[in-house]
């Protein structure tokens, strides 16, 4: 059976030569998105720590969850640890499957807007990935036309409205890459992998995991009070804190990139606190912060 192909991104090397108290940011990302997009959060980051961005290549062959999981196993087996897993919109439901059976490969997890097991069966939800599907057939239809960057630019790309202002936070290089590996990017995969989405999410949602990890929730309202609450439902259902960001941004990492540093940061400082679970989920408001971010998850003026 054949397997979705994974390849690693990163500026950091599996043989650095790092030490393996330096954990190592895998990032999942959501479907359909490229890896240029994390650059704002390697920024934030600032070099405390390597981020490997895992892209992926489904086929029409792919036979389901199972073969995503295998795949992700494959791709970390450079990166013996500690690792915090990342995990957007759909990465973050494979994220969450890959952690609860890799418990002792995860030093933590993130979840940015994950997509719940609640969407299971939920034709809106369906729907929504055929439209946001055919935005990438469109985008590279039109390609040789300039048009999609021209969206990009003024913040009327369906699924990157965030770009002109996490662009503007990147340096000239930088953000003409990010644009050009958007453009570039829209390719058969993503939207290959935006219609398998119901199914691989009806199969998660037959076998719920509850990873057992230390676990941050990011959430946004992006599609709505249900969307909103189904976060809530996932950082109670794992006993995590949960940091809303009160706004309607799907794509946190480009919104709020500190916000999403501080949570990797919080995870990476002090194993002993990471270790005591809340009672109860903490629902924050989340708040981006001033000066570059560190381990100690506090800012620094």
């Amino acid at each position: 059976m054949s397997q979705p192909g994974l390849r690693a991104t990163t500026g950091v090397s599996a043989s650095s030569g790092r030490s393996v108290q330096t954990p190592t940011v895998v990032v999942l990302p959501g479907a359909g998105d490229s890896a240029a997009s994390w650059a704002p959060l390697r920024s934030e980051l600032n070099a405390e720590m390597p981020v490997v961005v895992l892209r992926r290549r489904p086929t029409a062959s792919v036979g389901g969850l199972a073969d995503y999981l295998t795949a992700v196993t494959t791709e970390l087996t450079p990166y013996p640890g500690p690792l915090i897993v990342v995990g957007h919109s759909f990465g973050g439901l494979l994220a969450r499957a890959w952690a609860g059976a890799h418990p002792d490969h995860v030093y933590g997890l993130v979840l940015v807007d994950a997509t719940p097991y609640q969407a299971a069966g939920r034709r809106s939800i369906a729907l929504g990935m055929h439209a946001s599907a055919t935005a990438l057939d469109l985008t590279r239809a039109l390609r040789p036309t300039g048009v999609p960057s021209a969206l990009l630019r003024a913040g009327l790309h369906p699924l990157y409205p965030e770009y002109p202002a996490a662009a503007r936070a990147l340096p000239p290089g930088a953000r003409r890459d990010w644009r050009q590996a958007l453009v570039a990017g829209a390719d058969r995969y993503g939207a290959a992998e935006l219609r398998q989405m119901p199914s691989i999410i009806r199969q998660a949602a037959t076998a719920p995991t509850r990873p057992r990890v230390p676990t941050i929730a990011l959430a946004s309202s992006a599609y709505g009070p249900t969307w909103a609450a189904w976060q809530r439902r996932t950082a109670q259902d794992l006993n995590c804190p949960l940091w809303e960001t009160g706004d309607r941004s799907h794509n946190i990492h480009l919104r709020h990139p500190r916000l999403l540093a501080h949570a990797v940061c919080q995870l990476a400082a002090d194993p002993g606190a990471r270790a005591t679970p809340a009672a109860q989920p903490i629902v924050t408001r989340g708040r981006p912060t001033t000066g570059p971010v560190t381990r100690r998850g506090r800012s620094q003026s």
